[in-house]
C-alpha cells in the first residue's frame, strides 16, 4: 500500500511540527523566520503527501479535511509571503493535533 508511505510521511510532519512548537507561543512565529519557515515547509509536505494518498483511502475517511491540506500547502508554496500568523497557528494548533489522531487511526487500521 503506497498510501502508508504517505501517511508516514505526514505521521512525521506532524511530528517535527510538534517539536518545533513544543513551549511556543503565536509570538515566537510572528518573530522566528526560521521557525516559521519550518513549520510552513512541513505543512507543505503534509499537503503534498496527502495529494498522493488514493482517492480510496481519502473515501474511506472522509472525516478527515483533505482538501483544506492540500490548499493550505498550495497556498504556502506560491504565496508564502502573505501568510497570516495567526491563522498559521490556529492551523498548528487545533487542526494539525486533529490530523494527527485522524493518521494514526488510518495507519492503525491499515496494519
Amino acid at each position: 500500500m503506497n498510501d502508508l508511505l504517505y501517511l508516514s510521511n505526514i505521521s512525521e510532519s506532524i511530528k517535527l511540527i510538534g517539536q518545533y512548537i513544543k513551549n511556543k507561543k503565536i509570538n515566537d512565529i510572528k518573530n522566528s523566520t526560521i521557525l516559521r519557515d519550518a513549520v510552513c515547509k512541513r505543512l507543505e509536505e503534509i499537503g503534498e503527501n496527502i495529494r498522493k494518498i488514493s482517492l480510496k483511502t481519502k473515501k474511506n475517511y472522509p472525516k478527515v479535511d483533505w482538501v483544506a491540506f492540500v490548499e493550505t500547502r498550495n497556498f504556502l508554496t506560491h504565496v508564502y509571503q502573505m501568510i497570516n500568523v495567526h491563522k498559521l497557528w490556529e492551523i498548528l494548533r487545533k487542526d494539525v493535533p486533529t490530523l494527527k489522531k485522524q493518521i494514526e487511526k488510518i495507519i492503525e487500521d491499515a496494519k
